[in-house]
């Protein structure tokens, strides 16, 4: 796990990159595998099947990975509001389910020239279809003398939605290395990325008094069609050198994205007949230099510096988007490592990452949870930028320490705008968000004997999260906080292929992204899979969210108090297979 990533990778993420290595293929071989995995979820029986052939024979190699099943998911949402000066109280209780299939495909061919020269292609291709529904019952009450809440009026509504979107890739590489230097290596790569998505939206309520008489002109109704389209082309060459007992490595990387994203609105909704267009261009280019060279025998040094030059542009309904940004930044990565013995090891290392808005965050057209929550994006977001230093340390290779710092700034928040009078509430993307934090971590991986292992990860940290925005009542606010994670592995067999796996999580009460205040979390898993014929087949039974907590995330100000429930980690267990 490369937790400070060199700057041959992108500036954006802000965990690490995993350096998969797989094993080399055998010749004059021909094989595969097929799995599948059944599911239940409350009442939902959800299946897969994914399967995956591997050729390779002289100069030729080749795959193809097919797969298939439904998906599924359901969960319910509340949202609670109180406006102490008003004395009103206000309920939304939305109950969801959605299910539908899916496919993938991905096909891949190389072909080796020479031992030190090859080139290949792959394409995939991944259509999926959701169906959904949900029943929202939103009530308003009166907060009496006696604190008691009296039924004022309520809404019930319902939505039927589908989406229906698919993932198309492209790939073309060569990659070339060098017989009288074989840490010299030059690669290029060419990409396409096609998304398509066709979404129907829709929400109707009607208006009802405690007695069920209806009350005029309360309905609404909301219909929409939204049409995306997003490509993407890709191109980059990374060329390595040798120097010395370290190596060079520089590049240059361009990315070319359109997104053109149609809505068309009903005419009887609520909001009237409308047709709304936005495109939205983006170009960044990227060039690189990554050193890596030990000092000593005992000191280690990677350095890097990735420069990036993002250009936006866009039209909104045909008027051109004047308040996006182009912008250049500069992203250095450090990493000096420091091994005294085999026992010991330190590090230090600083990296600056950034986050840049995706789609659905710059979209300013609305969607309608009810007739009382509307969400939109925001067309001049600018990518969130987020620096880091940590000071680590490794004993015997199995028990960690870091010391880490950040902030993040230009933070991409939906901020929460209430209007007590009326109880309408936007949520909207913007850079409002600033966090400092400063955390210390600690793991530990366990297998001193043969019937057990365990993985063992704590965090401690506090931050302190603003909003530096224009919310007549602003929140955020700042804490000590802890996480815990436990994922043990036990064997039942000297040949370990009768195995069990248990896992819990939890979190202490936080404030967490855009400065709400999050719930303590706590989850619990476990698996059971048995190995046979030589390892050729696998079965596995697995339950998830076996013990669990509901999420709840609350804001408070002086003119409101918001607190949201998020069900979504419902129980669910799967039986599968693979040969």
């Amino acid at each position: 796990i490369l937790t400070t990533p060199p700057a041959k990778y992108e500036a954006e993420g802000n965990a690490g990159v995993l350096n998969i290595i797989l094993k080399k293929a055998k010749n004059d071989f021909l094989g595969g595998s097929i799995a599948p995995r059944f599911a239940l979820r409350n009442d939902k029986v959800l299946y897969s099947l994914n399967t995956n052939l591997n050729y390779k024979k002289g100069k030729v190699t080749a795959s193809l990975q097919l797969g298939g099943g439904s998906a599924g998911y359901d969960g319910g949402l509340g949202t609670y509001r109180a406006y102490p000066k008003q004395g009103t109280f206000h309920s939304s209780e939305t109950a969801y389910s959605g299910q539908g299939p899916y496919f993938n495909l991905r096909a891949g061919l190389d072909y080796a020239f020479t031992p030190e020269l090859s080139m290949g292609a792959s394409i995939s291709y991944s259509p999926q279809k959701d169906n959904s529904r949900r029943e929202n019952d939103s009530r308003d009450y009166r907060i009496l003398s006696s604190k008691a809440y009296e039924l004022l009026r309520l809404f019930p509504g319902v939505a039927d939605e589908t989406d229906k979107s698919r993932y198309t890739t492209a790939n073309v590489h060569l990659e070339k290395s060098f017989k009288s230097a074989p840490k010299r290596r030059l690669s290029w790569d060419a990409d396409y990325v096609g998304y398509r998505s066709q979404e129907g939206r829709n929400f109707t309520s009607r208006g009802l008094m405690p007695n069920g008489t209806p009350i005029p002109g309360s309905d609404f109704y909301f219909d929409a069609l939204t049409d995306q389209h997003t490509d993407s082309y890709i191109t980059s060459l990374d060329y390595t050198e040798p120097l010395g007992k370290g190596t060079l490595g520089f590049g240059a990387k361009g990315t070319w994205t359109r997104t053109t994203n149609r809505s068309d609105y009903d005419a009887k909704s609520s909001m009237g007949e409308r047709h709304d267009k936005i495109t939205f261009d983006e170009h960044v280019y990227a060039l690189y230099a990554d050193f890596k060279h030990p000092l000593s025998d005992k000191w280690d040094l990677r350095t890097g510096l990735r420069m990036e030059y993002t250009h936006t542009a866009g039209e909104n309904n045909g008027r051109r988007l004047e308040n996006l940004r182009s912008y250049l930044n500069l992203f250095p990565t450090l990493f000096l490592g420091y091994n005294p013995n085999d026992r010991h090891a330190f590090s230090l290392s600083s990296t600056i990452r950034l986050n840049r808005p995706h789609f659905s965050q710059l979209s300013p057209f609305a969607n309608y949870e009810n007739q009382y929550t509307i969400m939109r994006g925001k067309e001049d977001l600018r990518a969130a930028k987020r620096a880091r230093l940590a000071l680590g340390y490794t004993f015997l290779g199995a028990l960690n320490f870091e010391l880490n710092g950040g902030y993040l700034w230009d933070g991409i928040a939906q901020v929460v705008r209430l209007d007590p009078a009326t109880n309408q509430s936007s949520y909207r993307h913007e850079n409002a968000e600033k966090t400092w934090i400063i955390g210390l971590e600690n793991s530990y991986f366990f297998n001193k004997v043969s019937f057990f292992q365990t993985y063992i990860s704590q965090r401690l940290w506090y931050n302190e999260t603003k909003l530096d925005t224009n919310v007549s009542s602003p929140y955020g606010g700042s804490g000590l906080n802890y996480s815990f994670s436990m994922n043990n592995t036990f064997f039942f067999n000297r040949s370990k292929t009768l195995q069990g796996t248990c896992s819990i999580y939890y979190a202490s009460p936080r404030y967490d992204d855009g400065g709400m205040r999050y719930s303590h979390k706590f989850t619990a898993n476990a698996g059971l899979s048995y190995t046979l014929l030589d390892g050729k087949l696998r079965i596995a039974a697995d339950a998830y969210s076996l013990i669990w907590t509901e999420l709840y995330i609350n804001i408070n100000t002086p003119d409101y108090q918001l607190r949201v429930k998020n069900e979504s980690n419902s129980p669910y267990c799967t039986l599968g297979l693979t040969y």
